[in-house]
């Protein structure tokens, strides 16, 4: 055996399983040179096991234990300026590339990837799929990331396969996402979530075109027997009824909430966003629609709001003060007056900054009721209701959404303080290159990835384009 490899061997020793199994995720063998099966692995005459791996892997390997990081082929490109960031100084900062500072959070500037679900989490692991999607938009610019609505305990998804975070075994993979997109200087984020009585739905994509959404049957990972929520009332016709929770389980649940912020701050994440929207548990609690109990926790809006509020408090506890807390909302139900209005919301959105020090407000709407009429679907449709936050608390923080797909638009939510920052969804999905675009659009010359610089647009002649990327790039211009 080298001395590499007992140096490695060693270090392992005084790690955890979690390190042994890096161990074996990188050389294919545990650390008794066999592999998953306990079958012992030969090694070649040129040093290198049945799975192909150079001693230089153990090289790197011990290297990272001594710095302790992640993964020894972890690589941070240094990327200076950063992505996203303008690349020639005394330009005219446009108000959306304006950076932003919450608490420690920097924004270098206004635009946010908002969090989508994938349904594509097994057991509520996030896969080579997140790092993937994820990634791209803070490759390309993006001042933060959000994770998609993660659910702190298994009967609180939306689906099967979303992501979760009721298991320590689901730190690691959110910790890769996160290390990939702070090299790139950005934010992360992740929505912690319950989905109430919208839970054990099948993935959209799982569903026939054209067809209703359908239950996921326990015998296919579903719960339909655990679905819960405020009062066993079902989001619409031939929905599951809900069991209402009883008060202690709201306790295991707000507990749950506390080992979720856990684990996900343990993994790196920069901010925490509470899902209190689109229908899911907090929100479908908040309104009289759905909420009918007769306890402390239903009735006025305070009581209804009680549940959120303790969860808050909650989460709190063991949240960093210098981290910002979000909450999203639903500022309207679509339903009328009888429903959730923008009033509610104007009388919550006080509570969340005042009495309970929120952080930011991140304004949506819809999703508690199968009876919502939505508006006109045109751009920017739901600015209107962080607008009217922000009127009520022009020192505070909100963000918005709602078909943001255009530069010059979302331009002007800023500039005219109508909000602080713009998360973008779908646009994002069609177009991971965001940033870049909006900024050339707006005559605004932005960074690009080091690795990307030679995509940069250009209006000048090939020649041209070539000089100035050789720049960017440190000269040595490959044509592929």
């Amino acid at each position: 055996m080298s001395s590499i490899t007992s140096k490695v061997q060693s270090a392992l020793d005084a790690l955890s399983i979690k390190s042994k199994s890096l161990l074996q995720s990188v050389t294919g063998t545990t650390t008794d040179g066999k592999d998953s099966t306990g079958t012992s692995v030969p090694k070649s005459d040129a040093g290198v096991n049945a799975h192909g791996v150079n001693p230089r892997t153990y090289q790197l390997l011990e290297q990272s234990l001594k710095n302790e990081r992640v993964l020894p082929w972890e690589y941070d490109p240094k990327v200076r300026p950063p992505v996203g960031t303008p690349r020639k100084e005394g330009q005219e900062v446009p108000p959306l590339f304006q950076p932003l500072d919450i608490k420690s959070n920097h924004f270098k500037n206004r635009i946010v990837v908002s969090p989508m679900c994938q349904y594509s989490s097994p057991n509520g692991h996030l896969t080579d799929w997140h790092l993937a999607h994820l990634g791209q938009f803070a490759m390309h610019g993006a001042a933060a990331v959000i994770i998609e609505a993660t659910s702190v305990t298994p009967n609180g998804r939306i689906s099967q396969y979303d992501s979760g975070i009721w298991l320590d075994s689901q730190i690691q993979p959110i910790r890769r996402v996160v290390n990939l997109i702070h090299s790139q200087n950005a934010l992360v984020g992740i929505q912690l979530a319950h989905a109430g009585r919208k839970a054990s739905t099948q993935p959209p994509f799982f569903v026939p075109r054209g067809e209703d959404e359908t239950f996921t049957p326990n015998e296919e990972l579903g719960w339909t027997d655990d679905v819960v929520g405020a009062s066993a009332i079902p989001w619409g016709k031939d929905w599951i009824v809900p069991k209402e929770l009883s008060k202690a389980q709201i306790k295991e649940i707000q507990q749950a909430f506390v080992d979720g912020a856990k684990r996900v701050l343990s993994a790196g994440v920069d901010f925490i966003e509470i899902h209190a929207a689109h229908g899911y548990l907090f929100s479908s609690w908040l309104s009289p629609l759905s909420n009918t109990r007769t306890d402390e926790y239903g009735g006025s809006i305070e009581n209804r709001s009680r549940f959120l509020f303790e969860t808050i408090e909650a989460v709190q506890s063991v949240y960093p003060k210098e981290k910002p807390l979000w909450v999203r909302i639903s500022c309207d139900e679509f339903v009328g007056e009888q429903a959730w209005t923008l009033k509610d919301s104007l009388w919550l959105a006080k509570q969340l900054y005042e009495r309970y020090n929120v952080d930011v407000i991140d304004c949506s709407a819809g999703g508690n009721n199968d009876k919502q009429q939505f508006p006109p679907l045109v751009e920017g449709y739901q600015v209107k209701y962080a607008e009217a936050i922000k009127r009520q608390h022009p020192d505070r923080y909100v963000a918005t959404v709602g078909l943001l797909t255009d530069a010059k638009f979302c331009n002007h939510v800023i500039a005219e303080k109508k909000a602080d920052l713009v998360l973008v969804a779908r646009k994002f999905l069609r177009k991971p290159s965001i940033p870049l675009d909006w900024a050339a659009e707006l005559g605004y010359d932005i960074s690009f990835a080091p690795q990307y610089a030679r995509a940069k647009r250009s209006s000048k002649p090939r020649e041209t384009v070539e000089t100035q990327t050789q720049s960017e790039t440190g000269g040595g211009l490959k044509k592929a």
